[in-house]
């Protein structure tokens, strides 16, 4: 009992980039199923990341003062909260198959929820941070992680049912990626960018590698001129971040270092798809080339997700040793 009480209390501080990072090591390790068939690999992941979900689960709900805390005062962290529904569909997705009748049915419905509950919390983030209160300094590519993340669901929803609401989200990607890819662009070019955010840039590979894949997914015979600009553009995102990984890396683990996991690992899938599509509908010579370069994302998303992961996991672990003072008293 005494466990149980200081897991919930531990909650209240769960870093919120921590939901993230989970997302990202799930998202990797579907990737190593799909590419190699390491379904044991993949089994382990959800599974750590079921505890995660857990956590912020009790962080949501046993503590919700903080959780509204975070959620109103701080522009990044609401963003990043739509991790919270973005991992409520691909643990969904991945207990599915291992379920029959009303227990099946339960879980449609709670990845349908997770689907409504991030869409509403999008209407509310574009009222209050893009016509209410503009600033330039809180607009970052973190926003993807709300306006596109909710594509996940299309991503690991193939047996989900409810193909129209999919195919309807596979267009809202396209379009809110549109719409608001020009901005951030611009932000990130011409404004200050605060040191703490450093990471946030990395996320701009998510909104194009889920679009991809949504697209792919969901969108009955989608056409080579929508499909070929859209992987391009994870190739173009993927290539910003490597240029970008010394600065990230000479720098000490931060919670930030969340934003480097999903957005590869969401790479990794996208390449994979569209290796997959063009093998399908005559555009073989792409297929191989874009095989290996699926394989190359996985090699240093892997190497990114595991070392955050752990990271993350370590700070958890260490929270529970006494302070240094308290053992000194202790003698």
């Amino acid at each position: 009992m005494a466990v149980e009480k200081n897991l919930i209390k531990k909650a209240k501080n769960l870093p919120v980039p921590v939901i993230a990072a989970f997302v990202g090591l799930v998202t990797v390790a579907n990737a190593w199923n799909m590419m190699f068939g390491m379904a044991w690999l993949r089994h382990i992941s959800f599974w750590v990341s079921m505890g995660v979900w857990l956590a912020a689960f009790t962080h949501i709900v046993f503590h919700f003062k903080k959780f509204k805390e975070n959620y109103f005062g701080n522009v990044i962290f609401r963003a990043l909260y739509a991790a919270f529904t973005m991992l409520t569909f691909a643990i969904a997705a991945y207990l599915l198959p291992y379920t029959s009748g009303v227990m099946r049915d339960v879980l449609r419905y709670i990845w349908l929820i997770a689907l409504i509950t991030q869409m509403l919390h999008n209407i509310w983030f574009i009222i209050d941070n893009v016509f209410r209160k503009p600033c330039w300094d809180t607009t970052v590519p973190a926003w993807f992680v709300s306006f596109n993340g909710i594509l996940v669901s299309v991503v690991v929803g193939g047996q989900m049912g409810f193909p129209r609401v999919q195919e309807f989200m596979a267009y809202y990607g396209i379009a809110i990626y549109l719409i608001t890819i020009p901005f951030m662009i611009y932000r990130i070019n011409t404004k200050p960018y605060k040191e703490a955010m450093l990471h946030t840039k990395c996320v701009v590979i998510a909104p194009v590698a889920l679009t991809t894949i949504a697209i792919l997914n969901a969108v009955p015979n989608p056409p080579a001129w929508l499909v070929f600009p859209f992987w391009f553009g994870v190739l173009i995102s993927v290539s910003y971040f490597i240029y970008l990984s010394p600065k990230y890396f000479a720098k000490p683990f931060v919670p930030g270092w969340a934003g480097l996991t999903f957005p590869n690992a969401a790479g990794v899938v996208a390449s994979f798809r569209f290796s997959q599509w063009t093998y399908a509908n005559g555009f073989e010579a792409w297929s191989g080339p874009a095989r290996q370069i699926a394989g190359i994302q996985l090699w240093f998303t892997t190497t990114v997700c595991v070392l955050v992961a752990f990271k993350f996991l370590q700070m958890f672990w260490r929270s529970f040793k006494p302070a240094p003072e308290t053992v000194e008293a202790g003698k």
